[in-house]
This record gives C-alpha cells, structure tokens and sequence, in this order.
C-alpha cells in the first residue's frame, strides 16, 4: 500500500496533470499514509508509559524524532551542501539562503523573501505526521475507543479553522489536520467498526472525487465528513489491490521495496526538485530533454539516488531503514 501511495504522489507531482488525475490521486494518497500511520500506531497508555523512571512523553517525541525529524533534517543539510557548491560556483548565494530559511521555518506554507519562495516541499509530510503521531499517542494517555477518535476530529476541524487566519512553522497545523486519519487507522486495529461503514466509505469515494476536494498540503477539506469518508474508501480499495497484486511476484517486490523505502523516495524526490540537480546533469550532457522527458529522467534520477545511498551503513540508519 505505501509502494502504491508513494509512486501515486510522483504521478501526483507531474507538471501538467490532468485534473480528473489530479482529484483521482489526492482523494486518497496522503490520508492513506496517516492511515496506515495510525494502524500501527499506540497511543502512550498502550505501550511503555514509564520506561527506568522516565517519563514516557519524552520516549515518545525521542522515537518519533528519530524516525520523522531526522531524516527531514539530513535531506535538508544535503540540500544546503548542494547549494552552498552551487552558490560558490555561480558566485550567487540565493539558492543557498532559500535552502537554510526553509530549514529554519520547517512549514508547508509558502512565504516570499527577497530571495524566493521559502518552503519545504514534498517533506511537509514528515513534521506533520511527527506532531500527529506524538500528539496522538500523548492524547491516547487518558482517551480511550471511539471518544479518542473523536476528539481527533475535533482537533482537525480546529487545526483547519486556525490555518485560514494563522501560518505556522514545522507543518504543526498540517499534522494535527491529519490525527482524524491517523486514529482512524488506530480504530480500525482496536475498535470493531460496523462493516456497513467500510462499504459507505467506498461509496462515497467517487462521489467525493467528484463533487469535493481534499489538499492535506494546505489543511483544506471541501467537504470535511464526505472527504474523510472518500479518503478512507479509496484506502479500502488499495489495501483491497494490494491483496490482489501479493498474488503476482512480479509486480509485488518492486511495489514492496517502494514501500519499505517511501520515505528515501521522499526525501530525495525533494531533494531533486529543489536542487536542480537533474538539469545540472543534463547540461553537461551530449543529450538535450525537455517537458515530460525531463521529469521522467527527474524521476529515475529520484530512484537511483534512492538505491545508492540505501546501501550506505550510516545513511540507512539515518533514514531508520533496517537490514
């Protein structure tokens, strides 16, 4: 499921997408990944509340920093480093300051400087799920079954009204609008949902496509009950595909090994698009691409990168990849 969601967000990030194509994938793609975030998630009273003395509030933010921050803050230092060779050859020192001011700010609004737009891309996702997991699992301390859920509701609902007025740093508002689907996900493992719900969800899927629209990006739901619902019916429908496709070897492993590493392909998905490194290559090439055949080589750049450093001891351990 996450090898499916992770190459339907490249899909998702092709200039020029059809909009039929554009609500298709972001009806579904990143509220699937708070989901699953959530279905293997425990809120703090179900795992080590008190580990040698410590609180377990901190254990958890330490976890969920490791796994989360960490490597959102590497890929940034990559950049930076990029950069900064970029700046000291073109004797312009732009790139470089962009890049350092969008680690500094961490949020997935845009704000203009005298040196560009300054945000962080793709990588909103990673400081948004850590907000959402840690304060999840916090809130799990005291809050048990479907009141759990709902209080997750209304922390989105609040989190989507304070966005319209207030721009916050670190994606906080974009994690807290996604604790709905990530205690979905939780509830769905721990809470027996009426199997009607699971059908209406499905449901109403195409007709949220259709009729709403849902940007986790930007804390914006049209049509907040009918979006959730759609969202969580398209989930249904993967997780449905991915038992269909664990037939086929073939086409399985390499969705698999997608998944396992969604989150490399994250970070150097970004890392490619905000470095301009794909055309630095191709400038100094015998070869010449434009449009489409550009962001296809983009792409494949994002994929080999990927498969390198994942064979680096130390980068692995960064990106929590384990052997």
């Amino acid at each position: 499921m996450k090898g499916i969601g992770i190459l339907l967000m490249l899909v998702g990030h092709w200039p020029g997408l059809p909009h039929w194509a554009h609500q298709f994938i972001y009806s579904f793609h990143m509220p699937l990944f708070f989901l699953v975030a959530g279905y293997f998630s425990k809120p703090l009273s179900q795992a080590d509340a008190i580990m040698e003395g410590k609180d377990g509030v901190w254990i958890i933010v330490k976890k969920n920093a490791k796994r989360l921050l960490l490597p959102f803050v590497f890929t940034q230092f990559l950049l930076m480093l990029w950069c900064a060779l970029q700046a000291f050859a073109k004797h312009n020192p732009d790139m470089l300051i962009r890049a350092s001011l969008s680690l500094l700010w961490g949020g997935g609004d845009e704000l203009d400087s005298p040196w560009g737009l300054i945000h962080i891309g793709p990588m909103w996702f990673l400081p948004a799920l850590f907000f959402a997991k840690t304060t999840f699992s916090i809130i799990g301390k005291w809050v048990k079954g479907y009141w759990l859920v709902l209080i997750c509701v209304v922390i989105t609902l609040v989190a989507n009204v304070i966005e319209r007025y207030v721009v916050w740093p670190w994606c906080i508002l974009q994690g807290l609008s996604g604790m709905t689907f990530l205690s979905i996900g939780w509830a769905v493992k721990n809470v027996n949902f009426p199997k009607w719900l699971y059908w209406m969800a499905i449901a109403c899927w195409p007709v949220a496509m259709l009729f709403s629209g849902l940007e986790m990006y930007g804390c914006y739901y049209q049509c907040f009950p009918l979006d959730v619902l759609g969202a969580c019916g398209g989930t249904l429908c993967v997780w449905w595909l991915s038992r269909q496709l664990a037939k086929a070897k073939w086409l399985c492993v390499p969705l698999i090994w997608c998944g396992i590493y969604s989150l490399v392909i994250l970070c150097f998905h970004t890392f490619v698009g905000y470095s301009s490194i794909a055309y630095s290559i191709v400038i100094h090439s015998p070869f010449e691409l434009e449009g489409n055949a550009m962001v296809v080589f983009s792409y494949v750049l994002v994929f080999c990168m990927t498969f390198v450093v994942i064979k680096i001891p130390y980068i692995r351990k960064v990106y929590g990849v384990k052997n």
